[in-house]
């Protein structure tokens, strides 16, 4: 959604939130720290803010598959926040080092909130049904002939689930025949979609995608 991302480190978690200055999209994802990390967080939150996520991902590409890397984070605090200031990826023959962006740069976006948006978006739910795995690169790839700016239609009628795009049409499944919506998004929010097996959650104004591999979620707005 954005190259800039505020990671939240807690004793028992990492989490990212995000959201569209409009605040039509707002998406969410969270790991369990012992899944990926061992080692102490100094406080209940600290805050990491990456200027550009991408620099992260390539940080990896230079270390091997048998690497056992080590990552130390710098901080400050801040306000009584505890804030990220850098980030040291190394291991016996290799440190790379990524300084922090400041805060400020960043959008947040509170738990709170979050589960605020989404109570409000399932308790609008018509109607929700599988999404399977291997429906998200095709449909990206036929969003492709299309622009970015043109809509995709979620078309639920006559039991059946239809994308529909400017140039295509793609059944991708079942549903009740009394289930009936259409509901509008823009081509480039359905990449900003986690391609794992899925749950979409329709409603008349937001669209929530609940991924089933990973706690992850994304709500979408209606365009009209």
């Amino acid at each position: 959604m954005d190259k800039n991302l505020l990671i939240e480190i807690t004793p028992d978690n990492i989490m990212a939130k995000s959201y569209t200055g409009d605040k039509s999209i707002v998406k969410y994802s969270k790991l369990a720290i012992g899944d990926v990390l061992e080692g102490a967080v100094p406080a209940d939150l600290l805050k990491v803010a990456v200027y550009d996520i991408g620099k992260i991902i390539n940080v990896f590409n230079h270390f091997s598959e048998a690497d056992e890397i080590s990552v130390d984070i710098k901080y400050e605090v801040i306000s009584e926040e505890y804030v990220g200031t850098e980030i040291l990826f190394h291991t016996n023959s290799l440190r790379i080092k990524v300084e922090c962006a400041d805060l400020s740069l960043l959008h947040y976006i509170s738990g709170e909130m979050i589960k605020r948006i989404v109570k409000a978006a399932m308790d609008d739910k018509v109607i929700d049904f599988p999404f399977p795995k291997e429906a998200f690169s095709k449909i990206n790839s036929l969003c492709k002939i299309d622009s970015v700016k043109d809509f995709l239609n979620i078309k639920i009628a006559d039991g059946k689930v239809v994308f529909k795009g400017k140039s295509f049409e793609y059944e991708v499944g079942n549903v009740p025949k009394d289930a009936k919506i259409d509901f509008t998004i823009l081509n480039e929010h359905f990449s900003m979609v986690e391609p794992e097996i899925s749950t979409f959650v329709v409603g008349n104004s937001k669209l929530v995608v609940k991924s089933q591999e990973s706690d992850t979620l994304i709500v979408i707005g209606r365009v009209d």
